[in-house]
């Protein structure tokens, strides 16, 4: 998986796990933990574009609803108690499912599960699928499929009046 947007989600998760670590208070904070992020290496820049900057900070802006939607779908955990690493792949993917309409599900769900399998552990990989899993049930209508087309109206049989030819009494 080399794509562009690959790479920027796994910047983007980079920054956020540091940013659990730095707490930042406000939007002011953060911003600065991301400059010395994006700072500090070289390397961190490669990837890092409109999609992982949007990405990071809705995150971070949105973290608290998004840990609330988040905390009923998991079984005997607290979100707080999760391994930070797959507490941030399961916000970051809830708010890519939530604000990135372009994104299909399934695309969605398959680069989280990728990113956990590549830095987190055999377990985390599979109690993240399953927590993705319900999430994904809230977008029904969220993957490659193009909306319904409205069904053209078929023109009345021979047994159907129509409202011109109702019977006379």
């Amino acid at each position: 998986m080399s794509s562009i947007r690959h790479m920027a989600r796994q910047r983007a998760m980079q920054l956020l796990y540091a940013v659990e670590f730095a707490q930042p208070a406000n939007v002011e904070d953060y911003l600065e933990v991301e400059r010395r992020f994006l700072s500090c290496d070289p390397s961190h820049r490669r990837g890092w574009g409109p999609f992982a900057r949007d990405l990071s900070r809705n995150v971070f802006a949105k973290r608290e609803e998004l840990d609330n939607a988040i905390a009923p779908l998991l079984h005997k955990w607290k979100i707080e108690r999760l391994p930070i690493l797959d507490r941030v792949c399961l916000r970051m993917a809830l708010c890519e499912l939530r604000e990135f309409a372009d994104i299909p599900l399934r695309v969605t769900i398959n680069e989280y599960i990728e990113l956990v399998r590549q830095f987190s552990s055999d377990e985390s990989t599979q109690y993240i699928n399953a927590v993705l899993d319900k999430l994904a049930r809230e977008f029904p209508n969220k993957d490659f499929k193009s909306p319904p087309k409205p069904k053209k109206p078929q023109p009345p049989t021979e047994t159907q009046s129509t409202p011109s030819e109702e019977p006379q009494p």
